[in-house]
């Protein structure tokens, strides 16, 4: 499974959690129009990670760079066994 494809799993299992269906969860969750927006724009352009609604600031501050670090040490890796 590529990351590609467990993140569009991913949204597609918590796209049933995510509009509020009392009035205190619709405080706390996006309305399902807006995340299948965001979600889906995110899958089209292929994002490994389609954060949307509160967890977006969040994403950015702790999970922006990591992926990007993972592969360039894999490919640091890569190329020493290699040798």
């Amino acid at each position: 499974m590529t990351v590609s494809s467990i993140s569009q799993f991913r949204c597609l299992l918590t796209c049933v959690l995510v509009e509020g269906t009392t009035h205190r969860l619709s405080n706390f969750w996006i309305p399902l129009e807006e995340y299948t927006k965001v979600t889906m724009e995110g899958l089209v352009r292929g994002d490994p990670y389609v954060p949307a609604g509160r967890v977006v600031d969040d994403h950015k501050k702790f999970e922006e760079g990591k992926l990007e670090l993972a592969e360039k040490m894999y490919g640091q890796f890569k190329a020493m066994t290699q040798t």
